[in-house]
């Protein structure tokens, strides 16, 4: 019984910091892209647009 409940916890709070630690990467990803993305992307266009001509 106390193994049963004890596990239930143990996952509700993995779960818990399973989201916490998700949602940080997920907003750390995103910023990541923003710096270094969205720069590349730029200059690759700008690249493609070169060799265009």
């Amino acid at each position: 019984m106390l193994g049963e409940y004890s596990g239930l916890t143990l996952d509700s709070m993995h779960l818990k910091l399973g989201v916490k630690l998700g949602s940080s990467y997920h907003l750390a990803t995103r910023q990541l892209q923003a710096q270094v993305l969205q720069p590349l992307v730029a200059q690759g266009k700008v690249l493609l647009e070169g060799s265009r001509y």
